[in-house]
């Protein structure tokens, strides 16, 4: 909700939760939102934490508004998001299999599995010996959660923000965030489309990293990473 003056202009945004799971989340969000104060940003904004709290059973987030003139960011799917990565992503570091399955996010893909998640679970357990490439993900990044106010890009909610997620988790993710209802319609026709776009190099490495940002992305619990994996057959999706 936003918090207004005597001029019934926004000078806040504020968030609640009420539950255990939504307070971490919001707890993250509230670490990432500091962390991104501390970056000199050029392209990018992301709201200025005010404060962040809790009061009995419920916990609260305060940040800066977005810009009043702000409004919806017009991308293509196949757009460079490079563009919109490259100033929070930070330094890319390099985890083998064991490392990566001692993260967090990882922990939380794994608590989601389902039998009809398999073929695609063993797959990625043969491939994840080799290791990855990991940075910081913003983790839900898409047009629904990214405004322009004719300057700079206003990227929020940040609360599945993570230091060292996958390093096409983002890339990935707003590819995937273009098509997302077809995805649950369609989720066979959506894993054409990543494979054409992300798995023209056929090799394990590059399979394992596709794999893993899409883990990470139901990790997050964004539906379609659910419905891709359910379908995921083969060596690495439908020809």
């Amino acid at each position: 909700m936003h918090l207004l003056d005597a001029n019934l202009q926004a000078f806040a945004f504020v968030k609640v939760a009420f539950t255990q799971d939504d307070h971490a989340k919001m707890a993250v969000e509230a670490d990432a939102l500091s962390f991104l104060g501390q970056l000199p940003l050029r392209k990018i904004r992301a709201p200025k934490l005010l404060h962040h709290g809790r009061f009995e059973e419920t916990s609260f987030l305060i940040m800066e508004p977005l810009p009043a003139v702000a409004k919806p960011l017009k991308l293509a799917a196949d757009c460079d998001s490079s563009m919109l990565t490259a100033e929070y992503r930070g330094e890319i570091k390099r985890l083998g299999g064991s490392e990566i399955m001692g993260l967090s996010w990882w922990t939380a893909y794994t608590q989601a599995l389902r039998p009809e998640h398999q073929s695609f679970h063993a797959q990625l357990l043969r491939l994840l010996p080799l290791g990855t490439e990991l940075d910081r993900a913003h983790g839900d990044l898409g047009l629904a959660n990214m405004v322009s106010d004719g300057n700079h890009i206003w990227i929020f909610d940040w609360e599945s923000c993570h230091a060292a997620a996958p390093a096409l988790a983002d890339p990935i993710g707003l590819f995937m965030s273009f098509a997302m209802d077809k995805s649950q319609r369609n989720p066979l026709a959506s894993l054409r489309r990543i494979r054409e776009s992300f798995l023209a190099d056929r090799s394990d490495q590059r399979r394992l990293a596709v794999m893993l940002a899409v883990a990470f992305r139901h990790a997050c619990g964004v539906p379609d990473a659910d419905s891709v994996i359910r379908v995921w057959k083969g060596n690495d999706s439908p020809g």
